[in-house]
């Protein structure tokens, strides 16, 4: 009788214990078994995002070791491609460029603006300005200031023909142009009317035209109210063209 009763107990303490095992597991064991389940992913999902931030930091210093370079560019693109017309630098750019070639700027002439490129969404307006200039000098000093132009100009200019004339009255006149500092060998002239030729030629007064365009580059950052159009922003040009050009005290310039 006493071992039946010893027995019941044993079972009943043996359930007990199992009991508070399983309740155990269930409230304590397997939340946190969860829990660091979960800590984990987040740390491993922290550790990814860490590594895509030093990829980025390491991209940003890349780039910002480029950013003063970078500048400079855009300063130069700026220059030869400005926003506005510039007409009064512009004409005392060809003021400088006349007085060290040695020739005379009788005029600088410039055109209606016309629109090259019309906007978009991705890409901004290229304006062109026709331009004349007409200057006055002997045969190096014209062939100087043309080399001075295609060459040392800030602005982008596209030059697309020079006429020439003789004070004798000889026109000579060329629809493209070539960079005046190009090599190439000539026949040494031998006998004194060749020389006689080549004196008379230095000395001789030329008149030199040359027609061509500069160019405006217009965002729609830069663009105002008024120049949303292409044709309206031409407008826009050529009245500033106008109004600078008018106003610039270099040269003798007309609109």
């Amino acid at each position: 009788m006493l071992s039946n009763r010893t027995s019941r107990w044993g079972v009943a303490t043996a359930a007990l214990c199992l009991a508070v095992l399983v309740a155990s597991w269930f409230l304590l064991v397997g939340p946190r078994r969860v829990q660091m389940a979960e800590t984990d992913d987040q740390r491993t999902s922290v550790e990814a995002g860490n590594v895509t931030l030093q990829n980025r930091i390491k991209q940003l210093k890349s780039e910002y070791g480029d950013l003063a370079k970078r500048r400079a560019e855009l300063a130069a693109v700026g220059r030869q491609l400005p926003s506005e017309a510039q007409m009064p630098t512009l004409v005392r750019q060809f003021s400088t460029m006349a007085a060290d070639a040695g020739v005379t700027l009788d005029q600088v002439t410039p055109g209606a603006a016309v629109t090259i490129v019309k906007p978009t969404a991705a890409s901004p307006e290229v304006i062109g300005i026709p331009i004349t200039l007409d200057v006055t000098g002997d045969y190096v000093q014209v062939e100087e200031f043309t080399r001075l132009v295609q060459t040392k100009l800030q602005r982008a200019i596209l030059i697309s023909g020079i006429s020439a004339t003789r004070g004798d009255g000889a026109t000579s006149s060329s629809a493209t142009t070539s960079p005046a500092n190009q090599t190439g060998s000539s026949p040494t002239p031998s006998t004194s009317t060749s020389t006689a030729t080549s004196t008379s030629t230095s000395t001789t007064t030329f008149s030199l035209t040359i027609t061509a365009q500069v160019f405006v580059l217009r965002d729609q950052a830069s663009a105002t109210p008024s120049a949303s159009t292409s044709a309206s922003a031409s407008a826009s040009v050529s009245a500033s063209v106008s109004a600078s050009v008018s106003a610039s005290p270099s040269a003798t310039p007309t609109a």
